[in-house]
């Protein structure tokens, strides 16, 4: 049997666009279950003590548990940030053999896990996948990036026009556009965290 841990860290996170999200990663846990023997159980990691939404959120892990998809509510106690709230769920599922770290505003196509999981079991290289993503519009995002240096990480902070416009090729090459994003991407220095399915062998090398 396959097992697949999944962590999403909340803060003050919308409630109704949640909903939305753990429903779509419920379908394709089950879409998934369908081609494979798999199990996947989902931590909603609540990185805010003063969260007004906490008995909601609790409701809503009890609700959405299914056969093949397990939700917990976890209290991370504080705000440790993004990666310590990440690291408190892939303490708890030492013995799963993937663990998926997404956002709680990502919405799955259906087969979504069903192909990463077996792109990962027929590329035994491969530690980490993230996927295509796109934009509710369909537009596509370019989340590949080379590693950044300073002056790429100032244009970005900056979001100025003029300053995209001066730089575009700078930032073609920065987001990975000299690849083909409708295929296989490999290596990306700095993917997206967004979506990151690690085999978990990995995620123990290297302490979470």
């Amino acid at each position: 049997m396959t097992t697949l841990s999944i962590s999403v860290v909340l803060y003050s996170s919308d409630m109704a666009l949640l909903n939305e999200a753990i429903d779509s990663l419920s379908k394709a846990c089950s879409h998934a279950a369908r081609t494979s023997t798999l199990t996947c159980t989902l931590d909603l990691v609540n990185n805010n003590p003063d969260d007004e939404h906490k008995e909601a959120i609790a409701t809503l892990a009890r609700c959405a548990t299914t056969e093949h998809f397990d939700v917990k509510y976890v209290e991370a106690g504080m705000n440790g940030g993004y990666g310590a709230g990440n690291n408190i769920s892939i303490r708890r599922h030492e013995d799963a053999d993937y663990h998926l770290v997404l956002n709680p505003d990502v919405l799955i196509q259906e087969d979504a896990l069903t192909n990463a999981l077996a792109y990962l079991d027929s590329n035994l290289d491969v530690g980490l996948l993230t996927p295509q993503v796109n934009g509710l519009d369909g537009s596509m995002h370019h989340l590949c990036k080379r590693n950044p240096t300073l002056l790429d990480m100032f244009i970005r902070s900056a979001a100025s026009p003029m300053l995209n416009r001066f730089f575009l090729q700078r930032n073609f090459r920065y987001e990975m556009r000299d690849h083909d994003y409708l295929s296989v991407i490999k290596p990306v220095p700095y993917p997206t965290g967004c979506f990151m399915l690690f085999r978990r062998s990995v995620l123990a090398r290297i302490g979470g």
